[in-house]
């Protein structure tokens, strides 16, 4: 694998000046990453055709090109570069549109500058994991796997790079393609970690969210290792075909009642670090169920046309793939 000596190059974007300083000033003090700044998303795309940023931070309301049509812009390119959106008052379309596009994450204005640094991090992290996983594709000779990690946070990203560069590999398409799946499954499985295995509930996810991420990381990890939790574990079972990509979420937790699912958000709750994940499953995946217990969620999606398709595929009328985890 190669390394690259040059320091990440990260673009901010904000009408704001003010904002961009602030956000520019703690990248090159915490992570000694080159900063540079547009102040609207004209701008913005000469800064890319200059030089493509590693990493790119947008506020969504902007004069000329908003942050939305920005993020088109860079898909168009097929650049694929993490865009992370701030927001002070995007809406729900926004915000769906967004993920649709490749959003990375949101964050809400006003913002924890340290959240930002982290969330950099973390995302970066990720892709050095992405390509190390792609070095293994070649050697792949199944379709259908299972996975089964420790109910542990530093096993999740894994999974969802492992199974995300397989399907990628197997169906030969832009990873911006194929961002649904992958949305849907860090959803699926950061629920069966929090919410089925070590059961957060929603009042105490939301008041230690409210008093910091890491104490809430604290937290997350006392669960983790009390006698109760620590032996649980998360599975995830994968049937890629030419047509289709199915996956159930298994956790060892009690289930829950799925039909209390909400089939509408609104755009304050959607904003918010909680309480989304089975909205974003259902609404972006072709097929979504629930085993009677409500520990397990199964999602489908169908293959986007490919370039050498003379024809959509039409997949009404058929049967589904049975899959028993």
């Amino acid at each position: 694998m190669e390394f690259s000596l040059l320091p990440k190059r990260i673009l901010v974007v904000d009408d704001e000046e003010i904002i961009r300083d602030v956000i520019a000033s703690k990248i090159q003090k915490s992570l000694a990453y080159d900063v540079v700044q547009a102040s609207n998303g004209v701008t913005a795309l000469r800064s890319i055709e200059e030089a493509a940023p590693d990493l790119i931070i947008t506020d969504i309301k902007m004069p000329e090109m908003d942050g939305i049509e920005l993020l088109g812009e860079i898909r168009k390119r097929h650049l694929n570069v993490p865009v992370i959106i701030l927001t002070g008052y995007g809406t729900l379309e926004d915000a769906m549109s967004a993920i649709r596009l490749g959003a990375k994450s949101f964050i809400k204005k006003p913002f924890d500058i340290n959240q930002i640094i982290s969330l950099i991090e973390n995302i970066f992290a990720v892709h050095q994991e992405i390509a190390d996983a792609q070095e293994i594709v070649p050697f792949i000779r199944s379709q259908s796997f299972t996975i089964r990690i420790p109910n542990n946070y530093i096993y999740l990203s894994k999974a969802i790079n492992y199974a995300f560069t397989t399907v990628r590999a197997c169906w030969e398409m832009e990873a911006d393609q194929l961002n649904d799946i992958k949305v849907a499954l860090y959803e699926a499985l950061l629920n069966s970690f929090e919410h089925g295995n070590l059961r957060v509930d929603k009042e105490s996810k939301e008041k230690y969210l409210l008093l910091g991420h890491s104490v809430y990381r604290k937290y997350l990890i006392e669960r983790m290792a009390t006698e109760e939790n620590r032996g649980k574990s998360i599975t995830v079972f994968v049937s890629i075909d030419p047509i289709r990509v199915e996956i159930s979420v298994l956790d060892d937790g009690p289930g829950f009642d799925h039909s209390s699912v909400n089939e509408n958000l609104d755009p304050e709750s959607f904003m918010k670090l909680y309480g989304r994940g089975l909205f974003l499953i259902k609404n972006l995946m072709d097929e979504v169920s629930f085993n009677d217990r409500g520990n397990s969620v199964r999602f489908l999606k169908y293959r986007p046309r490919g370039v050498d398709w003379n024809e959509p595929y039409d997949h009404a009328g058929e049967e589904p793939i049975v899959f028993h985890p």
